[in-house]
């Protein structure tokens, strides 16, 4: 709850506009309710990535800049994004398909929002384990394709330290 604490402080007052109540005041619970899920880990992976999606569908740019923007966040979301891959593991069916397409999406969002610690390997290990098991050959093509652009995102932040190693 105290990492939620930090987002609402981060708003500035014109932030406040996708989450504010039909009489224009700010509708701080409801941030506050989903990232609490989305912190609790004794939930699922599954369930907290959905809490994180939920906030990052309804969330205005600011919002999300300030999420991002926050360390302790970027540690939980991988997390997340890691454990909520495993879980899936095996899984078949469209619906479970969406879902991981949705959790991929958050891992493209948060390399893209935290360029400069990717840049500087920041879970480079974790990701590229991540990745290798998205191109694993008995995905389905869908999930091939977009970890292809995962790992193109990756090579493209990493960019001149790749060209270094």
């Amino acid at each position: 709850l105290s990492l939620s604490l930090s987002l609402i402080f981060c708003r500035g007052s014109n932030s406040l506009q996708s989450s504010s109540s039909s009489d224009g005041k700010p509708n701080l619970n409801k941030w506050t309710k989903t990232l609490a899920k989305f912190t609790n880990q004794q939930l699922p992976a599954i369930k907290r990535a959905k809490a994180l999606q939920n906030f990052l569908c309804d969330a205005n740019p600011v919002e999300q800049e300030c999420f991002f923007s926050e360390s302790a966040y970027n540690r939980h979301t991988f997390n997340v994004v890691l454990g909520a891959m495993y879980e899936y593991g095996g899984s078949e069916g469209d619906a479970v398909l969406e879902d991981v397409f949705a959790i991929m999406k958050i891992l493209e969002t948060l390399m893209l929002r935290n360029r400069a610690n990717i840049a500087k390997r920041w879970q480079a290990g974790g990701i590229t384990q991540l990745i290798k098991e998205l191109l694993v050959y008995n995905n389905r093509h869908e999930i091939r394709d977009r970890g292809v652009v995962l790992l193109l995102t990756f090579i493209d932040i990493l960019g001149p330290a790749c060209d270094q190693s």
